[in-house]
């Protein structure tokens, strides 16, 4: 529908609590659309946008809006819709002309059906597909485990945790950016690295990561070295694991990364109470920037776990890249709050830094000058 509809939210709840993931398509009126709408605009509803054959956002997928969609921002991901590409057809395209669509059988109602017939289409529901077969290998999967409960919501919504923990920004990466292709509009998409927006949800899905969280559970020790091929064009972009935590221990995450790319470390919790409605929360993350190294430092208020994503966010080289990511135990966790001067203060020289910390001595880098050993009161001339 190009409108919501109550009646079809409230089947996709209904879907929901009888213990099914609903999958739907984000549409296909691009960012003129005004939002995104029903059934994809319910909340328990996977949505489900586009990206074209070079990992742009295609320029047909709907973007959602404030007014239709609100709190429960759609779409939640991104999967390969298809793009035709042909200056004849009246729109610029900014790609090499050519064909990326996505095949399927020819649906031409009865009307010169052949052996194999297939056709190419491109559309948000080329791309819901790809995830709604997602959906049911994660589940299948997860109902060897543990069974699968019809009469709660508790498994879909979970199924529906994974696959937005396993995304990637579509920005900055390789060919692609973060834009809309052949829009005028000022208000595109930007790199948001712990939350949704209404371009791209969570992003594009990585399955390899996806289907990673149900077979590798990790412990304090683990290391393990991330490669990113940027000489193929479906390299892993996300990596992620499910993370057994202890309430007793300090943890440090540690990422070594190459100097031309930029990563993240998100730590992702699964069962706050927006899990209701399948949504996750990004609890901590590390966002240093190009060529610099990610580290976290985090304790645990319970036992239940959580997620561990590491991901690529930008780059500046086209080249096979390595990180090194490890999670370790350490004595003490820094902490430190500057006490003075506070933003707004009228500064004058000398200025006095004052600080608290549990720790005996820090460094201090102002304008890219480092002071080493600084204490407590310290003077800056």
């Amino acid at each position: 529908l190009n409108q919501t509809s109550l009646t079809l939210d409230k089947l996709m709840e209904k879907l929901a609590d009888n213990g099914i993931l609903p999958v739907a398509a984000a549409g296909n009126l691009g960012i003129s659309s005004g939002g995104v709408y029903s059934p994809a605009s319910a909340p328990e509803t996977l949505t489900v946008g586009s990206i074209n054959r070079i990992g742009e956002i295609a320029y047909y997928t709907n973007v959602g809006s404030n007014d239709i969609n609100g709190i429960y921002m759609k779409p939640d991901v991104l999967a390969p819709g298809g793009s035709y590409a042909s200056n004849a057809i009246g729109f610029n395209t900014n790609y090499e002309l050519g064909f990326g669509l996505i095949l399927a059988p020819d649906a031409s109602l009865g009307f010169n059906i052949q052996d194999n017939d297939m056709i190419g289409y491109q559309g948000t529901s080329m791309a819901s597909p790809h995830i709604a077969g997602l959906a049911t290998l994660l589940a299948s999967q997860l109902h060897e485990k543990v069974g699968w409960n019809w009469d709660t919501r508790d498994h879909p919504m979970l199924i529906k945790q994974m696959i937005m923990t396993g995304t990637y920004e579509v920005g900055n990466i390789g060919v692609g950016r973060e834009k809309v292709p052949n829009s005028i509009s000022t208000d595109g998409p930007t790199i948001d690295r712990t939350s949704k927006d209404y371009h791209e949800g969570w992003g594009a899905v990585d399955a390899r990561a996806i289907s990673n969280l149900f077979n590798e559970e990790i412990e304090l020790g683990f290391s393990k070295e991330l490669k990113f091929d940027f000489d193929n064009e479906n390299f892993q972009r996300t990596y992620a694991w499910k993370l057994n935590v202890s309430i007793d221990k300090n943890y440090i995450f540690d990422l070594i990364v190459d100097d031309e790319v930029d990563l993240d470390i998100k730590i992702i919790s699964y069962n706050q109470d927006s899990a209701e409605f399948g949504e996750i929360e990004v609890i901590k993350s590390s966002s240093s920037g190009v060529g610099a190294n990610e580290r976290l430092f985090m304790n645990f208020e319970d036992d239940e776990g959580v997620y561990v994503v590491v991901t690529i966010v930008n780059s500046e080289t086209q080249n096979v890249v390595t990180a090194n990511f490890s999670i370790n135990e350490t004595e003490q966790i820094p902490e430190l709050e500057i006490t003075s001067p506070q933003n707004g203060d009228l500064l004058k020289n000398p200025i006095l830094v004052e600080f608290k910390t549990n720790l005996e001595k820090i460094n201090l880098i102002i304008n890219d000058t480092e002071y080493d050993n600084v204490s407590n009161g310290f003077v800056l001339d």
